[in-house]
């Protein structure tokens, strides 16, 4: 039987030393880099037409920046 928490474990996905530390990435900093990188790719997309006048996808975004 699986434990719901199970999902939830840290797992090293690459092993990585530097100087005596462990340095490795893992699934945590895999999940933080691909929703920094959405993250910018949505505020990019969303804000290629700048208009005085915003549409709906360019003011959903400044709501998004602002909050």
């Amino acid at each position: 039987m699986h434990s719901p928490v199970e999902q939830f474990t840290i797992k090293t996905l690459l092993h990585l030393e530097l100087l005596g530390y462990d340095v490795s990435f893992s699934n945590s900093a895999l999940f933080m880099i691909l929703a920094v990188l959405v993250s910018v790719a949505y505020l990019t997309f969303a804000m290629r037409n700048r208009d005085m006048v915003p549409g709906r996808l360019q003011a959903s975004e400044e709501i998004t920046f602002h909050f």
